[in-house]
């Protein structure tokens, strides 16, 4: 396991606390009620993550992965503790860099490429340049363990966000349903134009935030379901039929029997 970390103050952990890089396993067998413990074997739990930017890619060492975002250690994220009386028990994508308070999207093992994927997008954003216009997540900074291996990114905290199905309803006014159709156009057209595909283009992936406004999310992260033809690559094509989706999901005010669904499981 991992070796213990002080607080960085009272009642506060940092992300190095909730991330082991190894761990033992000792096998525990019984011969006539008595209990006979095996070896003690030591596992590198960080064998299968990203290796840290600048590291080979596999075979290719002519191909490192890099990254122009700024890089920090898990011990250097804090974690933002909702109950001071049981730290572990708090939500570690809730974190904060000296007073930036961040949202964490990590991933382990399999996750790796998907990781590194989803860098490569939001390093596409950053070159960009966009207007705030262009309602999207940003990239604040990668996180590497203890080894130096990737972990994880943190996003900018936008304020409170509701999934556009919780959102929206049947009583929901024409203008603002016109208002959310043309941002949702507008910061797609705004991606495209930039060479990048959103690959998720589905009502889930689209939040409300706190004014009112229009935000695309989950850019590239897996495959759309649902809506979009499963059939097709992760293409600007694919996009568009997406929005299609989505415009008139909005149109309709939504789906009563989705909506019903989520909220048997609560709106967080």
């Amino acid at each position: 396991m991992a070796s213990a970390l002080p607080p960085t103050a009272p009642g506060e952990l940092t992300l190095a606390h909730f991330v082991a890089t190894s761990a033992f396993y000792c096998e525990l067998s019984a011969t006539d009620d008595v209990l006979a413990p095996g070896e003690i074997e030591p596992e590198d739990l960080g064998e299968d993550l990203t290796p840290p930017p600048g590291s080979p890619e596999g075979d290719d060492a002519a191909a490192p992965w890099t990254t122009s975002f700024p890089s920090f250690r898990t011990t250097e994220v804090a974690v933002i503790c909702e109950d001071p009386a049981d730290p572990f028990d708090s939500n570690r994508s809730r974190v904060r860099i000296d007073e930036q308070e961040l949202t964490l999207l990590q991933g382990l093992g399999s996750d790796a490429e998907l990781l590194k994927r989803d860098i490569a997008v939001f390093e596409k954003i950053a070159a960009a340049k966009f207007e705030p216009e262009v309602r999207t997540d940003r990239v604040y900074g990668i996180v590497r363990n203890e080894k130096d291996h990737l972990v994880g990114y943190l996003l900018y905290v936008t304020e409170k966000r509701k999934p556009l199905i919780f959102a929206l309803g049947r009583k929901t006014p024409e203008d603002v349903k016109e208002r959310w159709a043309e941002q949702i156009r507008f910061t797609l057209t705004a991606l495209h134009e930039a060479g990048i595909a959103w690959g998720n283009a589905i009502p889930h992936n689209v939040l409300i935030d706190k004014p009112g406004d229009a935000w695309i999310v989950g850019l590239m992260r897996g495959h759309g379901k649902g809506e979009v033809d499963t059939g097709k690559e992760e293409t600007m094509e694919r996009d568009r039929e997406g929005l299609d989706g989505i415009l008139e999901f909005i149109d309709r005010g939504g789906d009563e029997d989705l909506q019903a669904f989520f909220w048997s499981y609560g709106e967080d």
